[in-house]
């Protein structure tokens, strides 16, 4: 019996996660243009793949997002690194923006071109958003001792 793999950015709708994708794209109000350049540059890595849209973007988010973050808390005059669960919209709001600030500082030419090679690098499991989301879980890890202080 085969087990199905669950896919946690489901309950989202399709329309949902790109105009996310779009708000976080926009520069100075220019909202059709930042339409216009995801979807290009999801045409892009779509036709590249062989997938479709919905599933290069849930495979994008799903290796992107991070599932656990750290939260600073003072106990006892100490600041520390409490690791603690990230509710799912936290999830899909961090892995956008991650994606897009690691495009924008890409050396490509266009911002097009630079979206594009930034989901081909998170389909293959490399690049700074994917970076960013093991340093973090990484991190996470390191103070898992201090999961009861979590309560504070």
């Amino acid at each position: 019996m085969e087990q199905k793999k669950i896919n946690r950015f489901e309950s989202f709708t399709q329309e949902y996660i790109t105009s996310k994708f779009q708000n976080k794209i926009t520069v100075k109000g220019k909202k059709l243009k930042a339409e216009y350049i995801f979807y290009k540059a999801l045409n892009n890595v779509r036709m590249k793949n062989n997938l479709t849209s919905s599933k290069v973007i849930l495979t994008i988010l799903n290796r992107s997002c991070p599932v656990i973050e750290v939260k600073s808390i003072r106990v006892g005059g100490i600041v520390r690194q409490i690791p603690s669960p990230v509710k799912l919209n936290r999830q899909l709001i961090l892995g956008i923006r991650w994606i897009v600030i690691s495009a924008r500082q890409r050396s490509n030419r266009t911002f097009i071109s630079k979206l594009t090679s930034e989901f081909n690098s998170i389909l293959k499991s490399e690049g700074p958003t994917m970076n960013k989301q093991i340093k973090l879980h990484k991190l996470a890890g390191t103070n898992k001792g201090l999961l009861h202080f979590r309560w504070y």
